[in-house]
């Protein structure tokens, strides 16, 4: 009797599920169609498409000079201003100048003022590029010490910045 029942339970239990999942199904299904009806109604416009010209496109607008007129002249705008305004703060980051009279191995001078933020390995660059002084196989030192490359002039102590002249021995590695 007992097994009766449990297959009976059993069974509505079953049917009762297969009823839901029916019923979501149908709702589903009503959902997906109100979507694709309303989808198909949308105009061209409501929709974006792939083969939209630059013409359809509005132009920025174009910067005031402080008379309120706009400028056509290049680098008198705003585009111009904000390239000064980033290259002060540039110049303002990488710290004064530090003028560097370098010694080659062949007992030639050369003097050149770089920016106090800039690394030594900037400074070896400079020398392969502009004179022909091979990177790999020389090194720099400053007051009898090595310069690494990954270091800043700033990080030097001995670096003197302004008028005073630093003087770097260029010596084959």
């Amino acid at each position: 009797l007992q097994f009766l029942y449990f297959i009976e339970h059993t069974h509505t239990h079953t049917q009762k599920t297969r009823r839901r999942r029916r019923k979501k199904k149908k709702k589903r299904q009503q959902s997906n169609r109100r979507y694709n009806t309303n989808m198909s109604n949308k105009s061209d416009t409501d929709t974006y498409s792939s083969t939209e010209s630059s013409s359809d496109w509005e132009a920025p607008p174009r910067p005031k000079e402080e008379d309120g007129k706009e400028s056509d002249e290049k680098g008198t705008g705003f585009e111009g201003k904000r390239f000064e305004e980033m290259e002060k703060t540039e110049k303002e980051l990488a710290g004064a100048g530090v003028l560097i009279r370098f010694i080659l191995p062949n007992n030639t001078e050369l003097t050149k003022t770089f920016p106090h933020g800039q690394t030594v390995q900037f400074l070896k660059i400079w020398l392969e590029d502009e004179h022909k002084v091979d990177y790999a196989s020389h090194q720099l030192y400053l007051k009898n010490k090595i310069l690494i490359d990954p270091l800043s002039l700033n990080d030097i102590k001995e670096f003197q910045t302004g008028d005073a002249e630093n003087v770097v021995e260029v010596r084959e590695a």
